[in-house]
């Protein structure tokens, strides 16, 4: 007669802690990267095929995901010519037990280095995280506020050219930009 092993399966419970443990673990890596404005990124983090979408571009890879950030940082070369003053703050985070997702809630900025009068675009938004089995990120899901938000608080997904006309606005020459842009504002505006 053959002998049947038994396999000891853990329960539902404790499989649902582990991998709240390693999210938790995700999270942190987020946070100390939103600080840091990815400088380093924690690559070990993303799948290699993270895919990224905001209301203006998308992408596949975590490679191009770390050229993205180097840019809007300004550590890469080009990223220096563009932008100075970046800044990304995470305001906070929610995510629910064994849930495979989480959200953080931003406010990036950067001043525009292109055009004369140098101007400050300010963005706010909530980035959408899926994760993988292994409590890896491997999509992220970006809202503007001023883009996507809808009435009644949810988001919805737009048209590109209604973000780069955003972003247009926030770099044109008018009062509002120019008040902006300056540095005598006290707090920063969520819209």
């Amino acid at each position: 007669p053959r002998r049947v092993r038994s396999r000891t399966v853990a329960p539902p419970a404790a499989i649902e802690r582990a991998y709240d443990d390693k999210k938790a673990d995700t999270l942190a890596g987020l946070q100390r990267e939103y600080e840091t404005f990815f400088n380093p990124m924690e690559n070990e983090q993303y799948t290699p095929d993270f895919e990224f979408a905001d209301p203006m571009i998308s992408y596949t890879g975590r490679d191009a995901h770390r050229s993205n950030v180097d840019m809007l940082s300004g550590s890469s070369a080009l990223g220096r010519l563009l932008f100075s003053d970046c800044s990304l703050v995470m305001h906070n985070s929610t995510t629910a037990p064994g849930a495979a997702a989480l959200t953080t809630r931003w406010t990036l900025a950067f001043r525009f280095n292109l055009l004369p009068w140098k101007p400050l675009a300010r963005f706010t938004g909530v980035s959408e995280y899926t994760l993988d089995p292994d409590a890896r990120l491997s999509r992220q899901q970006d809202y503007w506020d001023s883009v996507n938000l809808v009435p009644g608080g949810g988001y919805a997904t737009k048209p590109s050219l209604a973000a780069l006309l955003d972003l247009l606005a926030q770099l044109a020459p008018t009062d509002t930009a120019q008040a902006a842009s300056g540095r005598e504002l006290p707090y920063v505006l969520l819209r």
